[in-house]
């Protein structure tokens, strides 16, 4: 998280704290706080007044009333608090969320005829690492290879992210079909990290999703599609 986003949490989360406390302070004082002492004068006639007594036919404030109406106060103050700082908390999540995403568009964009060059260029080599050994080197050698292509023209994985899912994002930004890049990544995933033989279909699948999605970019190559603004996610 960028640090003045964790500075903004970290004054709601303390300012929350702070509420939180007054509040406390209210609901044990009955809803009373005596900020500033009374004169001298004045504390001496509230005695005088109490020794009197109560006026004929006033009403005397019950304790439990008054204790009630600090705590019924002192909710609503806390209600307020909360819900100012959540708001606080998802304008400044929305802001993140926009930024990074519009940090993403950008990269991508600045490199988009690089990549889809490059990919082109690559194209035979990606053909031929799943053409190579086992399925499962082969698999995971084409999908290194993807990402070698896009390390050529510049283009690293987010802190948050893997290279894995770096070609996943950059791919998916171009109007190609989701399915050739998910079957593929998922072949991937499967021949890195699973313990079981992949079987010779498994390449042949792989295959075809490459092949596709070469296509289509080599297509949106020939023709000069630029990034669509929402990022190309379909």
């Amino acid at each position: 998280m960028p640090r003045n986003s964790t500075s903004v949490v970290r004054a709601v989360a303390i300012g929350l704290a702070a509420a939180v406390l007054v509040v406390l302070v209210m609901v044990s004082t009955g809803g009373q706080i005596d900020l500033v002492h009374a004169p001298a004068h004045t504390t001496a006639a509230a005695a005088q007044s109490s020794m009197a007594g109560p006026p004929a036919g006033s009403v005397q404030p019950n304790a439990t009333d008054q204790s009630m109406t600090g705590f019924w106060t002192g909710l609503v103050l806390l209600g307020g608090f909360v819900i100012v700082g959540l708001l606080a908390l998802l304008l400044n999540l929305r802001k993140m969320v926009g930024g990074r995403r519009r940090a993403v568009r950008m990269r991508v964009e600045d490199h988009d005829d690089r990549l889809l060059d490059a990919v082109a260029e690559d194209a035979s080599a990606h053909l031929a690492a799943l053409r190579l050994g086992s399925p499962r080197e082969a698999i995971i050698g084409c999908w290194l290879s993807l990402e070698s292509t896009m390390q050529r023209v510049g283009l690293k994985p987010d802190k948050a992210e893997t290279s894995t899912e770096l070609v996943q994002r950059v791919l998916s930004t171009y109007p190609v079909e989701r399915t050739s890049i998910e079957r593929l990544a998922a072949a991937y995933r499967e021949a890195r990290f699973s313990a079981h033989d992949i079987p010779e279909a498994s390449r042949l699948l792989a295959l075809s999703a490459i092949e596709r999605l070469h296509a289509e970019l080599s297509e949106l190559r020939r023709r000069g599609v630029p990034v669509p603004a929402d990022g190309g996610r379909r």
